[in-house]
């Protein structure tokens, strides 16, 4: 699945994802992973996704914590 809130996707942040199928791990790059609203090649696969590789941005942590405030509390 690619989740989402506030505008924004897990899919934005990913590198690569690893794969086990078969007793066999496969690694995918973003491109391959086939990323959709609220979807991937991996919803409703054979494989098991056992690890991704994510690239954030660097923030300053007051403006992290400003952020996550606002999210809170719009969740509310």
């Amino acid at each position: 699945m690619n989740a989402g809130a506030f505008g924004h996707t897990v899919s934005e942040n990913i590198v690569t994802v690893e794969t086990l199928n078969n007793g066999k791990i496969k690694v995918y790059d973003k491109d391959e992973c086939k990323f959709v609203y609220r979807g991937s090649r991996f919803l409703g696969a054979r494989e098991t996704v056992i690890s991704a590789t994510f690239k954030f941005e660097t923030k300053p942590k007051d403006v992290i914590s400003s952020a996550v405030k606002s999210y809170k509390e719009l969740r509310r």
